[in-house]
């Protein structure tokens, strides 16, 4: 097949690619990394890997920003209000995020509801 003379082996890889990936951890990031240059040995047209092993820079300094920015809010004990009110702000989107997947859950039931009444029309 396409996928080379060990498809196993470059199929476990992938899997454990994409758990390090999913971690959100710069650890787990890094080592997804390291983890692609071996699947891409083996695939070297893995589209999935190639896509991430694009991305997984940025999202590598991402973690580290938001990890120094932690860091040094905890160091500060007299923190400026410029710096409280980015806290809040971050705080803001991850709650509109969480409204968000709310809202996809209601609409979800909402289709459900729909489907039942056009199966027994009353």
């Amino acid at each position: 097949g396409p996928s080379g003379a060990e498809p196993g082996e470059a199929d476990l890889l992938c899997a454990e690619f994409v758990a390090l990936v999913k971690s959100r951890t710069r650890d787990g990031y890094e080592e997804a990394l390291r983890l692609a240059e071996r699947i891409l040995q083996l695939e070297p047209g893995n589209q999935l890997v190639l896509e991430y092993k694009a991305l997984l820079p940025q999202l590598i300094a991402s973690v580290s920003e938001r990890v120094q920015e932690a860091v040094h809010a905890a160091e500060d004990p007299n923190r400026t209000p410029s710096e409280v009110s980015t806290d809040e702000s971050e705080a803001g989107e991850l709650v509109a995020e969480e409204e968000g997947g709310a809202l996809d859950e209601e609409e979800v039931v909402s289709e459900v509801a729909t489907d039942d009444e056009a199966i027994s029309p009353r």
